[in-house]
């Protein structure tokens, strides 16, 4: 008699804690700080677009093209992000609920690719590693804090000194 109570409060427990870390899960995926980098919101179907443009970002990483992943901001589940991708050619969609001014860092941190004042997609910034960023042809100095703007081109440039 006391097996079946054990075992009926075991599995009320395992399918209790099984629902807890799938909520945990898809909550964290759409907080600002998944895996600790910077991230753009989900687009809210339900409600209206306040923006819904593109840019397009070209990476180059030591003279060699360095293609943006196909499927970038289309996280698991029904959360398609501010800032996504459909293929590699480099054309990123900004779809968004809000006004706010995405930056190059928050595309960044939807790609999971780390963007900061010290690395970049896993390489050193430093005196011998140097990253150069033009929007539209024209140097920008903000770095991941560049906001992204209709319609502009942004070419990021790592190169390495010998």
């Amino acid at each position: 008699m006391k097996r079946p109570i054990l075992l009926f409060i075991s599995l009320m427990i395992i399918a209790a804690l099984g629902g807890a870390s799938f909520w945990l899960l898809k909550n964290s995926q759409q907080s600002a700080a998944y895996l600790g980098l910077p991230a753009a919101p989900c687009v809210d179907s339900t409600k209206p677009l306040v923006q819904n443009f593109t840019v397009r970002i070209a990476i180059t990483v030591n003279g060699a093209d360095a293609p943006l992943s196909p499927t970038i901001g289309h996280d698991p589940g029904d959360c398609l992000r501010v800032l996504y991708t459909n293929d590699a050619s480099g054309v990123v969609n900004v779809t968004a609920n809000d006004s706010s001014a995405y930056t190059l860092g928050a595309f960044f941190g939807v790609w999971r690719q780390k963007f900061d004042a010290t690395h970049f997609m896993g390489y050193p910034i430093d005196g011998t590693h140097a990253l150069a960023i033009t929007e539209n042809g024209d140097p920008v100095t903000t770095g991941p804090a560049t906001a992204l703007i209709p319609n502009a081109t942004y070419d990021l440039t790592y190169t390495a000194s010998p």
